[in-house]
């Protein structure tokens, strides 16, 4: 096998060159601002990925290869099969090294699915971790002469027509002759070129159409190994079914020491760093919620700032929106109901705003999108979204959430407002907002933990086939809002998860 170092063109030499410059600055939000940039060496761990063996065949049941697929339960099989997994862990170097029909996988592209729950980290690893390590010549040196690295959510993805604009190499591609040698030299060495696509749970796969689409269907660019992520949801399970990945990855967050090592990382520099290690050590609860890397973050943030630990994961994003408040209002406010009620309506205003946009599928949007739902300057000062970079090839200002977590959390908070609504139309929001992103139990503990009990328990029975029975109705709610899947509830509550929907 040839050399990736051999007959490489000064301008493809161009691009790597300008590829690894740009992946070795790559720097990790620890916070919720651009001013919390840390340069990614000084605070990343390595995250637990997970060979697929045990998990690929639960994944081939589900998905259909061999038997009927079962996709309410995917989310749920696919985090206890990661738990108990206890076979050797996946390194990058040798994530491509793996037994293809004829031979080594060096020697044919290889397709990679990369599974993790929100806010474990994938992102980190693919779309940061991984090619800055390609870029400092640490992995795939002499298999791939270019790895790009892009967001599902991009707009420029969505609307690439050909391989040179999905891999945003457009500014090389000045003139048609220019454009037409960047093609054809992408489509005759694809087998050279790794593309990692971060976040395909972030668009339906009906809006994955185009040029992009037809690359994850295996449609175009056959031959490149391709990488992508996403959260386990019903719809990547169907695609991959329809077009089998050879590789199923799934990342778990942090285990065992690392913990106590991302905080030492993170908070080197503050005198608090002692005293969250010790409530830690103290508390495996919040140790638990902290192996989640995003929670880690949001939590060492806001204690390092003084907001009270967290029992539950809905008390982070309290926490995160408090802090959002007292940043606007220049006050600190760590209770909700100090929050004044003009401040409130505004956070309403965001969460309204947050659940319209994934009604429609949009993680990305304009500021026609948010003329069009009436989000005021006073909203966006909150602080909760962030601009995309504007480029000269696309000069619209484009905007989202920080994360998705935090865009459910608000779209969550708002549903949980509407007290007018009946528990049958709230189900049913929530059903459709769990369908549309794949996580109803996304939703589940973050609305629980806001409606009132009688609320949650009139909720609880919209959501199960059968009512729940009374003795059973204390215990259920208190499972809710600890996060239990429904399908464990409607077992405790002797009825049947009624699961997403698609219903308009």
């Amino acid at each position: 096998m040839a050399s990736c170092k051999d007959d490489v063109p000064a301008v493809i030499k161009e691009v790597q060159e300008n590829l690894r410059e740009k992946y070795k600055k790559a720097t990790l939000l620890v916070g919720f601002s651009a001013d919390q940039e840390h340069p990614l060496e000084d605070v990343f761990v390595n995250l637990v990925m997970l060979p697929g063996s045990k998990l690929s065949t639960e994944f081939r049941e589900i998905a259909g290869y061999g038997s009927s697929a079962d996709l309410d339960r995917i989310e749920h099989i696919y985090s206890r099969a990661a738990q108990q997994h206890t076979v050797e862990k996946i390194d990058l170097p040798n994530l491509f090294n793996i037994r293809m029909p004829g031979g080594l996988g060096d020697r044919v592209s290889v397709r990679v699915v990369v599974l993790a729950s929100g806010g474990c980290g994938k992102t980190v690893v693919f779309l940061k971790h991984a090619p800055r390590e390609w870029a400092l010549g640490r992995i795939w040196q002499d298999r791939f002469v270019l790895v790009v690295a892009r967001e599902f959510s991009s707009p420029d993805v969505k609307k690439a027509v050909d391989a040179v604009a999905l891999l945003g190499l457009k500014k090389y591609a000045v003139t048609d002759e220019s454009k037409a040698f960047l093609n054809n030299y992408i489509l005759r060495n694809s087998s050279k070129i790794c593309l990692i696509l971060d976040g395909l749970d972030e668009t339906s796969l009906d809006s994955c159409t185009g040029y992009v689409g037809d690359v994850v269907r295996g449609k175009e660019l056959v031959g490149i190994s391709l990488i992508v992520t996403s959260r386990p949801a019903n719809e990547i399970f169907k695609l991959c079914a329809a077009k089998p990945f050879n590789r199923h990855v799934e990342v778990i967050g942090f285990q065992g020491d690392q913990v106590s090592q991302y905080v030492s990382n993170v908070m080197k520099n503050s005198e608090k760093k002692n005293d969250l290690l010790g409530e830690i050590e103290a508390d495996p609860k919040l140790e638990a919620m902290m192996s989640t890397p995003f929670y880690a973050a949001a939590i060492c943030e806001l204690f390092k700032e003084g907001y009270p630990l967290p029992t539950c994961s809905t008390d982070v994003f309290d926490s995160m929106v408090l802090r959002a408040v007292s940043r606007m209002k220049a006050q600190f406010i760590t209770d909700w109901n100090k929050v004044e009620r003009a401040d409130q309506e505004l956070i309403y205003e965001v969460g309204s705003f947050a659940m319209h946009m994934l009604f429609h599928r949009n993680i990305v949007f304009s500021k026609d999108d948010m003329d069009t739902y009436k989000v005021s300057k006073t909203a966006m000062s909150l602080g909760l979204l962030v601009q995309y970079e504007v480029t000269a090839e696309d000069p619209t200002p484009l905007f989202r959430f920080s994360h998705l977590a935090l865009q459910e959390s608000l779209a969550s908070q708002f549903v949980a407002a509407c007290d007018g609504l009946s528990p049958d139309v709230l189900g049913w929001m929530v059903r459709k907002l769990g369908g549309l992103t794949g996580h109803l139990n996304t939703f589940w503990p973050l609305l629980t933990a806001k409606v009132s009990n009688a609320h949650a328990d009139a909720l609880l029975s919209s959501l199960l086939l059968s009512a729940v029975d009374e003795t059973m109705r204390e215990e259920a709610r208190e499972a809710a809002r600890r996060g239990v899947p429904l399908e464990e509830l409607a077992a405790m509550a002797g009825g049947t998860a009624e699961g997403s929907t698609n219903d308009d």
